[in-house]
């Protein structure tokens, strides 16, 4: 553990936390950041509205892993994460500073769109990019797994950390929400400072000095497709037991919005350790096997599971989170070693960054579907028939994609 915090892999890992407490606290924020920026709307439409904003957030994601990436591969990790940074640290400083609803009505809400867009512009690269930063360090390949599942756990204490900020803000009230976004803007300040620091991939230096043009690398498209639908996937998988349940949950159960928040927190805590027991599985079975398992159980489970929910029983809640978090792991913890051997090393960060990001604009197209779908069927049980379709499309292709390093290459000269 401690060769993964020392500096050569902090500033990957703290990027990563601050990733996945930006775009958890966008959904963990959801009850108050509604009545902050759209009070005048009835409380479906504002969640539609809301979650709608994310889609356009996740094209700016988009184009910002296309504009990192390239960053990535062309300049090297180190340089890309540094710039990142700095952009996340700035923008998340102005959503500190914006006027509310009451301060100047809709345009309120405009500007939190635009900042939370321009905040996942710069956080494109990060995510994906700091996993490769940490994987290309580890070279002894039969531990990748298990640095995929740390890097995933320390993810995890940054949407932890949000989870916690979040029923402290519902607690004490929605004008408490720049709270929430001081604490991003002084971690990605920190970050910012300490990557001035971190040292450049071997693996990427051996391409950097290499005084020979790069040959022409051709990757299969299924390769593509099948990352893209895998992030699809996982974005789903997370989504619906958290984001979009967090929001539905207390319109239709007695669960109110500060249990459903602290019951969050306690299965977040569950899903970091289950985070690093799926990647030491996956070094031991391989990263593939372990998520072919995870999708396969998803698509079987996913309807009765929702059905549990829709009991509305509290006990049955609780054990769908439950079992939602141990898919989720063991689909996501492998995740980063299973990407990275599906692409070379010259073009690892952009390939890897747009399709995560094209898997994840996917993802909230459909959940901020899913809110519509409850409205108009009003229970969840819909919401398990998406996810198990999700499954059975990402489970074939993942049959289908080998992950073998066998790439046709083709010398530069001839391209």
């Amino acid at each position: 553990m401690k060769k993964y915090l020392r500096s050569l892999y902090g500033p990957a890992i703290l990027g990563a936390s601050i990733d996945g407490y930006d775009i958890a606290l966008y959904g963990y924020m959801a009850p108050v950041l509604v009545q902050v920026f759209l009070p005048h709307l009835d409380k479906t439409t504002a969640y539609f509205f809301y979650f709608l904003f994310e889609f356009f957030a996740a094209i700016c994601q988009l184009l910002g892993a296309r504009f990192y990436g390239d960053m990535g591969d062309k300049y090297g990790r180190k340089h890309a994460m540094y710039q990142s940074m700095l952009g996340t640290s700035c923008v998340t400083f102005m959503i500190c500073l914006l006027p509310t609803y009451q301060a100047c009505g809709f345009i309120a809400a405009l500007l939190f769109a635009l900042m939370r867009a321009m905040q996942s512009f710069f956080l494109g690269g990060e995510y994906n990019g700091g996993a490769i930063y940490c994987l290309e360090h580890e070279e002894e390949r039969k531990r990748h797994g298990l640095v995929s599942g740390l890097y995933c756990a320390f993810t995890v204490s940054g949407i932890v950390i949000a989870s916690l900020t979040a029923t402290a803000c519902n607690m004490l009230g929605p004008e408490y929400f720049r709270v929430a976004y001081a604490v991003s803007f002084l971690f990605a300040l920190f970050t910012y400072i300490v990557r001035s620091k971190i040292q450049e991939t071997p693996e990427y230096l051996r391409i950097a000095n290499n005084s020979v043009l790069p040959t022409l690398v051709i990757v299969k498209k299924q390769k593509f497709v099948a990352l893209i639908l895998a992030s699809l996937f996982f974005g789903m998988l997370y989504g619906l037991p958290t984001r979009i349940l967090n929001a539905l949950l207390p319109l239709t159960t007695t669960i109110n919005t500060s249990q459903i928040m602290v019951i969050n927190s306690v299965f977040l805590a569950l899903y970091m350790v289950l985070l690093v027991v799926a990647g030491w599985l996956a070094d031991l079975y391989g990263a593939k096997r372990v998520m072919r398992i995870a999708v396969s159980l998803s698509g079987v489970l996913a309807y009765p599971l929702m059905l549990l929910i829709e009991t509305k029983a509290f006990a049955g809640i609780i054990l769908a989170k439950a079992i939602f978090a141990a898919l989720t792991a063991a689909f996501m913890g492998p995740f980063h070693s299973w990407a990275q051997r599906l692409f070379p090393v010259h073009n690892r960060y952009k390939n890897i960054s747009m399709c995560y990001a094209t898997g994840k604009c996917s993802s909230t197209i459909l959940l901020a579907g899913s809110v519509l779908i409850f409205e108009h069927y009003q229970n969840v049980t819909s919401l398990g028939v998406i996810l198990a379709f999700i499954a059975i499309i990402t489970m074939r292709i993942f049959y289908e994609t080998s992950t073998q390093e066998t790439f046709k290459a083709v010398p530069s000269n001839q391209h």
